[in-house]
């Protein structure tokens, strides 16, 4: 199978906003009897951020942003889209979570499930999440966010960030705000 083509994210904002891509990866995702699931994911983190963190955490990155594209071997047929629409949603979830705690952070579990509208239009379930890091003393709350969407095929894209840091001027709130405008930036 040929490598699915990347996301189509704000390059130009994630740049300016001080955003580092750490990530360019193609994988299979999951399979079902009859289909093969792969994905093209995009990962940045806030690489000030990270450097400012280092003596406590480590080289973790807490503060992330991610994006998938996925593909389909064979191709979905028409209509094939919305019915295995809860399959991709319970696999993102699950692969969410397994990337949240191989970061680091423990005791994760789901808060909040929503929908949400995207830049192209289509909605997507919105799916909250929290956490905890504990490194050397330091124990962080984080919170994440991971939103699933069909549109012109599917995508996943989320984040995720400390709820609060000293010394830094940016607030939670800000910082979810952030990343819930990159995923509606997902194309």
């Amino acid at each position: 199978m040929a490598e699915p083509p990347p996301p189509a994210v704000p390059e130009e904002r994630l740049d300016a906003e001080g955003w580092e891509r750490i990530e360019d990866t193609t994988e299979m995702r999951f399979r079902l009897p009859t289909l093969t699931v792969t994905g093209r994911t995009l990962v940045y983190e806030d690489a000030d951020l990270r450097e400012r963190l280092r003596p406590a955490v480590g080289d973790t990155t807490l503060r992330f942003f991610f994006a998938t594209r996925l593909s389909f071997s064979p191709p979905l047929g028409p209509g094939m889209g919305p019915m295995i629409r809860s399959t991709v949603v319970r696999e993102a979830k699950q692969a969410f979570a397994e990337d949240l705690e191989a970061r680091g952070i423990g005791d994760v579990e789901q808060t909040t499930r929503q929908r949400m509208r995207v830049e192209t239009g289509d909605r997507a379930t919105l799916l909250g999440y929290r956490g905890r890091f504990d490194a050397e003393g330091e124990s962080m709350r984080i919170e994440g966010w991971l939103a699933v969407w069909l549109g012109e095929g599917f995508r996943i894209s989320g984040g995720a960030h400390p709820r609060s840091v000293e010394d830094v001027d940016a607030t939670p709130g800000e910082w979810r705000e952030e990343v819930l405008d990159l995923i509606r930036d997902v194309g």
